[in-house]
């Protein structure tokens, strides 16, 4: 860890409020730092966004797009005050919108823990109490909590110190989240240690109340209207296939489920709020969703609940010249295994003989997803799987839903190739008009 260059983007989309963009992406803000390398980010959920008629008493003439919190690879979590791209001074004709970042609204640092200093991997705002919480995650297990607006003679001259901090694994820290109301505050946390926990923030690291341990977690989310998490991860010989399950916090003693079907490691989960749907990517190329059902309930009474899995689309990595070789049989002995083609196995091969192709479903209505593919993720035999030796250049790294209300039927997805993705998904809320285009 320590001092690294990196750029941080602000694309702008324009409104998203109905079935199509209304213009093309375009790049509005790109801030360069030397904070190491960045692992999450985090928008304030509310309350930071400055409207025209309303200028910044701290910037005359320069409004705020909203505050991010940035887990930074030099152990420190940051708070910038992002502007609105178009009251900055215009670049150059056919010059890129670059800013080099001058300082911060807030640096937040850990000291040394038994690893001593450690990169911060996660971040999550308090969605309650006007978010003046801020949880962190680090590299050796610990999580931290912030007041951003606690002042007292105790601080003394140190406000960036955390109210707590607990060892909550004994390794990195992979999700973070904020769970339960006002009243009942909870931290759930997931780690690289196979084990996933909720912490009432009442009593912070005595005792969690909720401890799930099931395979390498890597992705943590949840939902305001369901008591428990949904937590990825990686296949392995013990949890095969990947495991994509929602974990009831015990209240009820309901049995964890899973939601979606991957064959290989699982790297992001996103749940959204308004539509019920929760959406993962996978190292192999598949970006899938699922309507989930009622989940207060027990769900071994509710049949065939993996119906609602929709696909979303599949990236595959495909060679530019020629076929690819067949490294294995299609069969062995008795059973059938699929064939396990030849591929890139680095960087550089794949970006000098490789490309990639999009295989689109169709989302504007349930009817009109083919059958096959309804079937095909039915069973995790259907989906891609990831093979160990390759550059897998198709992966898909992190997904999230829009946040509003007027565009929470829209997906934004990124991979390993550096595309990021928008993706709009009509059915989930019963749209019957087909999006011209997708967001790329």
């Amino acid at each position: 860890m320590g001092p690294e260059v990196g750029l941080l983007q602000v694309w702008g989309l324009g409104p998203l409020q109905g079935h199509s963009p209304d213009c093309s992406p375009r790049l509005g803000l790109a801030l360069a730092h030397d904070f190491g390398f960045v692992a999450d980010l985090r928008w304030c959920p509310s309350g930071c966004w400055e409207a025209e008629d309303e200028p910044s008493n701290e910037n005359p003439g320069l409004r705020r797009l909203g505050l991010v919190a940035l887990a930074c690879g030099d152990g420190a979590v940051r708070i910038l005050s992002v502007p609105v791209p178009e009251d900055l001074p215009r670049p150059p004709e056919g010059g890129r919108p670059l800013y080099r970042v001058g300082g911060c609204s807030a640096v937040l640092r850990l000291g040394r823990g038994l690893l001593g200093r450690c990169p911060a991997t996660r971040v999550a705002w308090d969605p309650h109490n006007g978010h003046r919480l801020l949880a962190a995650g680090y590299g050796d297990g610990r999580v931290a909590l912030f007041d951003l607006v606690a002042k007292g003679p105790l601080l003394g001259d140190h406000p960036g110190e955390p109210l707590w901090v607990v060892q909550a694994h004994v390794a990195a820290i992979m999700g973070l989240a904020f769970n339960g109301g006002p009243l009942c505050p909870h931290l759930s946390t997931a780690s690289l240690d196979q084990e996933a926990k909720v912490w009432p923030l009442q009593r912070p690291g005595v005792v969690p109340t909720t401890n799930y341990r099931k395979g390498t977690m890597r992705s943590l989310d949840v939902s305001p209207h369901w008591n428990g998490i949904f937590v990825s991860g990686e296949e392995s010989v013990v949890t095969n296939p990947a495991l994509v399950i929602f974990k009831e916090n015990g209240y009820h003693g309901f049995a964890n489920r899973s939601l979606a079907a991957h064959m290989c490691t699982v790297w992001s989960i996103s749940v959204s709020p308004w539509t019920n749907a929760a959406a993962s990517g996978d190292a192999a190329g598949e970006l899938g969703a699922i309507a989930m059902p009622f989940l207060a309930q027990n769900l071994d009474h509710l049949k065939n609940h993996v119906r609602g899995r929709l696909p979303v689309y599949r990236l595959s990595v495909v060679p530019l010249q020629g076929e690819p070789k067949v490294a294995t049989p299609k069969k062995r002995g008795k059973r059938k295994t699929r064939a396990l083609t030849s591929g890139p196995t680095s960087l550089q091969e794949a970006l000098t003989d490789y490309g990639l192709a999009f295989n689109d479903a169709p989302l504007e209505k349930w009817s009109d997803i083919p059958a096959d593919e309804v079937q095909r993720l039915t069973h995790y035999e259907g989906t891609n799987i990831s093979l160990p030796n390759h550059y897998h250049l198709n992966s898909i790294n992190m997904v999230s839903w829009s946040p509003n209300w007027c565009s929470s039927n829209w997906l934004l997805s990124g991979g390993q190739a550096g595309i990021a993705r928008v993706s709009w998904i009509g059915m989930l809320l019963g749209e019957s008009k087909k999006p011209q285009n997708d967001a790329s």
